[in-house]
């Protein structure tokens, strides 16, 4: 398997990947002093590698999709996806972290979520619009990754009153079923 290109080469930004990875890593950071025996459950694992649950778009998104470029300036939007993805990062983390304790802070960290997700998508952040614009492969192909991440990004939160937050309560649920079984 060749390296991954290198930073800015991306159609869409490879840190969006890790949106899920790293709050979920502090997390079991954060549980095994709580946790007798601590269990990472699969679905969390699964996060972590695959966050859009399909090995053939992730091949594309992370080494077919790219571009190179000899030289490329960051512009307002790079910015703007790396201050959101932060932010991101920090209130799934503490929404998980409340989710566990059972404290009324969920509410805020998950309209925190919402806002960051809404403006993400709107603005889709998530791509790389000078790698796009030299991109000479599938359109297909692209919109079908496109349209993976739109998903991914969704599962974050809930808009216009669909369903509800599934994502990272499911992953402080699986922690909990697969602990509250070691004890």
């Amino acid at each position: 398997m060749e390296a991954i290109p290198k930073k800015g080469h991306h159609i869409f930004n490879n840190a969006l990947l890790n949106v899920l990875k790293d709050p979920i890593e502090r997390f079991e950071t954060y549980l095994k002093p709580r946790v007798k025996k601590l269990t990472i459950p699969t679905m969390a694992q699964d996060l972590k590698e695959n966050p859009i649950g399909d090995a053939i778009l992730m091949d594309h998104w992370q080494q077919k999709m790219t571009v190179h470029f000899t030289k490329q300036e960051e512009n307002e939007k790079q910015n703007r996806f790396g201050v959101i993805i932060t932010q991101l990062k920090e209130n799934i983390y503490c929404c998980m972290v409340a989710l566990w304790n059972g404290t009324d802070d969920v509410v805020h960290y998950e309209r925190l979520i919402r806002e960051f997700v809404k403006e993400m998508i709107e603005e889709e952040l998530y791509v790389d619009e000078d790698a796009l614009k030299e991109w000479k492969g599938s359109k297909q192909k692209v919109d079908e990754v496109q349209m993976a991440a739109k998903k991914f990004v969704q599962s974050l939160c809930y808009i216009n009153n669909a369903k509800k937050n599934t994502v990272i309560p499911e992953v402080v649920t699986a922690f909990r079923e697969a602990n509250t079984a070691e004890a």
